[in-house]
C-alpha cells in the first residue's frame, strides 16, 4: 500500500467509516472536542476510537506528501463541513 492509500484509509480501516466521515473526524470533531484538563492521548482515543500510539505505529513508515492527505477528487469541502 502506498502512502496515499495508507493515509486515506487509516481512519476508515480502524473505524469502518467513509472517507467523508474520516475527514469530518479530523477537521471538525477533533477540534470541537478540545477540553481543558484532557490530554491529547485521551482526546484522540475518544474522537478516533483508537489510541494515539496505534496511530503512530500504523503510520511509522509514512513519508509526507500533500497529495496523500487531500480528499478524493469527488469529495468537496462543502460535504465535509455540511451539517455544522
Amino acid at each position: 500500500m502506498n502512502n496515499k492509500e495508507k493515509s486515506k484509509t487509516i481512519l476508515r480501516i480502524l473505524n469502518n467509516i467513509s472517507e467523508i466521515e474520516a475527514y469530518k473526524k479530523v477537521l471538525v470533531e477533533f477540534f470541537q472536542s478540545q477540553r481543558k484538563g484532557i490530554t491529547s492521548e485521551i482526546l484522540f482515543q475518544e474522537v478516533f476510537d483508537f489510541s494515539l500510539e496505534s496511530f503512530y505505529e500504523y503510520v511509522k513508515s509514512y513519508s509526507p506528501d500533500i497529495e496523500t492527505v487531500l480528499p478524493s477528487g469527488n469529495i468537496t469541502m462543502e460535504e465535509i463541513f455540511e451539517d455544522l
